[in-house]
């Protein structure tokens, strides 16, 4: 069964900030501001090509914050927030295609103002539950799989998806451990944060490497120096399928140049949109203050238009340069994680070889163990079947002597009685 999706028409022009679209201040995203916006910057933000969707105000007075969200998502079209055929539809990634066996699972806006992206999940699963996502507080627990059966003394930690769409499975965890306490999971820049268990005691001059769940079970944390001479900690995450647990390389770490601009921090954004927000009567978004126009504009004439085409030819030429040093790295770090992918496959390939030959050498070797008991238990047993024939023909050999003893005996007791009974 195919699922029809909604062809969904806006009635107002998108409430989506970014550079390429507006030219008021405040749009776009990591350039230059006045410094009358305090425009603050995220650096803690990952490095994703992200976009300012406006807030809303609803007819019931409801008010409804602005977010960031990633502009394009592999599978999803962003659908923004407005009145379809009547009935209020929240701004959500939508999937280009759900087969009959999935449904889908709304995201929302996080606490932090990032967004908590939209995924797929099975209608059913054996043995377990789904409990809908909810909100506790300003925090936001996103739906997960929950088994039927309890397990006494045990909490079911949820699965959660990586921010690639990768579903991560949940798992039982104690409800204590002695010397430790467990820190909950939590959202931040719309990707989940896994919980663990971390000590009560701290330890001078180290740093605790949280443990991590993976399909082989949970792996537990360890301490580390906070500083290593020579090398640089990687902290773990997750690559497709395989986790990739944290570990120190050799070296200086490398600075990275951002792939994407910068981005501000909520408040600060939140507070210079302010005044976009849409405000929405009678089923139809009013209209919203755009951008202030600059006073003294200069008089429009041929030259000026000259100019600007040549400035925007330059644009645009600087930006296919850029375009083309962009795609070139990406090409080159898709080929290293490309090569990486093949060594680690390789050297797999290569342990489980050893494990298979290591295998054969074990069960060869327990072959021939057991022959060498075989053969021992066969000469064992050949050996107390002979002691049993001949302790047996002793016996028998024994029990004729007395046999023959007693004959004789009563042979010549036979003839004595004859003789006495012959005489006169």
């Amino acid at each position: 069964m195919r699922t029809t999706l909604l062809t969904l028409a806006l009635f107002i022009a998108p409430a989506v900030a970014s550079a390429q679209t507006f030219d008021d201040q405040g749009f776009a995203v990591g350039g230059e501001f006045d410094a009358s916006l305090n425009a603050d910057f995220d650096d803690g933000a990952p490095d994703a090509d992200y976009v300012w969707v406006d807030g809303y105000v609803l007819e019931d007075g409801q008010e409804v914050e602005g977010f960031y969200r990633e502009r394009n998502r592999n599978g999803f079209r962003w659908i923004d927030p407005g009145y379809r055929n009547g009935v209020w539809i929240d701004g959500h990634w939508e999937p280009l295609q759900v087969s009959s066996n999935n449904v889908v699972v709304r995201g929302h806006r996080g606490g932090d103002g990032f967004f908590i992206p939209d995924y797929l999940r099975p209608k059913h699963r054996n043995g377990y539950r789904w409990v809908d996502g909810r909100w506790h507080g300003n925090r936001w627990h996103h739906g997960y799989w929950e088994p039927l059966r309890r397990r006494a003394g045990y909490d079911w930690v949820p699965g959660y998806w990586t921010y690639d769409g990768q579903w991560i499975d949940g798992y039982w965890r104690d409800v204590r451990r002695n010397g430790y306490e467990w820190v909950d999971g939590y959202w931040a820049y719309g990707r989940w944060h896994a919980g663990y268990w971390r000590p009560i005691q701290r330890r001078v001059g180290y740093i605790w490497v949280p443990g991590y769940h993976t399909h082989n079970g949970y792996v537990e944390g360890s301490w580390r120096p906070e500083r290593r001479s020579g090398f640089y900690w990687v902290d773990g995450h997750w690559n497709g399928h395989r986790y990739i647990s944290g570990h120190w390389e050799r070296g200086n770490r490398k600075v990275v140049k951002r792939r994407y601009d910068r981005v501000r921090r909520v408040p600060a954004q939140r507070k210079i949109r302010h005044g976009h927000r849409n405000v929405w009567r009678g089923g139809r978004a009013q209209p919203v203050r755009r951008g202030t126009p600059p006073r003294h504009r200069a008089p429009d004439n041929r030259r000026d238009h000259r100019q600007d085409r040549r400035e925007d030819r330059r644009d645009n030429r600087r930006d296919r340069r850029e375009d083309r040093r962009d795609n070139r790295r990406d090409h080159r770090e898709d080929r290293r994680d490309n090569r990486q992918d093949r060594r680690d496959n390789r050297q797999d390939n290569r342990q489980e070889r050893r494990d298979n030959r290591q295998e054969r050498r074990d069960n060869r070797q327990d072959n021939r163990q057991e022959r060498r008991d075989n053969r021992q238990d066969n000469r064992q047993n050949r050996r107390d079947a002979r002691q049993d024939n001949r302790q047996n023909r002793r016996d028998a050999r024994q029990d004729n002597r007395q046999n023959r003893r007693g004959a004789r005996q009563d042979n010549r007791q036979n003839r004595r009685d004859d003789r006495r009974g012959n005489r006169p």
